[in-house]
């Protein structure tokens, strides 16, 4: 499995760029440009807002199903689901 662009990302007007994007204006595959993506500007802006916090999320996601594994041994089903979603694990 191909690992993502480690974060944080950040949103910059629809434009999200990982942290080893300097410039937003230069073309890269690190670079998600969701501001021309069909729907309105707002929705845009928030498919971006979340676009942007996607490795923090994942890495939250993981560290809680990590403390609960080792507090009461396992983790919710859901939150496992996510993490797998979110790494492609079939």
């Amino acid at each position: 499995m191909t690992e993502h662009t480690p974060g944080p990302w950040e949103n910059d007007n629809g434009v999200v760029a990982g942290k080893d994007i300097k410039d937003l204006t230069r073309p890269s595959f690190d670079i998600f440009d969701v501001s021309h993506w069909h729907g309105n500007k707002e929705e845009a802006q928030a498919n971006a807002h979340l676009i942007a916090a996607a490795p923090d999320l994942l890495s939250a996601c993981e560290a809680i199903a990590h403390g609960m594994k080792e507090t009461q041994g396992f983790a919710p089903n859901f939150l496992e689901q996510a993490i797998a979603k979110a790494k492609d694990i079939k």
